[in-house]
């Protein structure tokens, strides 16, 4: 795990110095512990998409754990889900003066994660494409990723075209990219 002060950095209700075994829970915790451990990202973290100074170091061993595939399976869906809030978050409070300080170290921990939930869409069984696919949109969304967004967007197009899931769905990821929609002929 990275070495991060997290002494010095404050989550929803103090100081994070309870993040690291959060953070230790999701990759070896029982089940109990790996579920306090994803409250505690929602809920302290990124308290109300509110993030905090510990947000982008969180995201970072988020990103971590996935990347390497140290999470615990049963915390994947939930922590690509987080992933999706922090960046949504970003988005949302763009030019928010309150959050000046925090947002850029955030909006880049989440770029970094791209790739990474990138990588899980691209092996996900079809059920679970679109759930991916959605938190990456909100990932996509955010201003350092502008140059990422057509590929992804043809990422999707492909998936509208051949995926499983509701078409609507996929239409509205594009939606939200800014995406050119195309009018497709699909052979039913």
């Amino acid at each position: 795990m990275m070495t991060v002060d997290w002494w010095q950095l404050r989550h929803a209700y103090g100081r994070a110095t309870d993040t690291p075994e959060h953070l230790r829970a999701l990759e070896c915790g029982d089940a109990q512990a790996r579920e306090t451990a994803l409250d505690h990202l929602q809920v302290a973290v990124l308290h109300q998409g509110f993030p905090e100074t510990a947000t982008a170091p969180a995201v970072q061993a988020v990103t971590a754990l996935l990347a390497e595939g140290r999470a615990h399976p049963d915390t994947v869906d939930a922590l690509v889900e987080f992933l999706g809030d922090a960046a949504s978050s970003v988005t949302f409070l763009a030019g928010n003066p309150h959050f000046a300080e925090e947002l850029p170290d955030v909006a880049n921990a989440v770029a970094a994660a791209y790739p990474v939930v990138l990588a899980l869409l691209k092996t996900a069984v079809p059920g679970r494409a679109l759930f991916y696919a959605e938190h990456l949109t909100a990932i996509a969304r955010m201003a350092p990723l502008v140059n990422q967004r057509e590929d992804f967007a043809a990422i999707i197009r492909d998936q509208l075209q051949h995926g499983s899931g509701p078409r609507g769905l996929w239409v509205r990821c594009l939606g939200q990219l800014g995406s050119v929609l195309r009018i497709m002929s699909v052979a039913r």
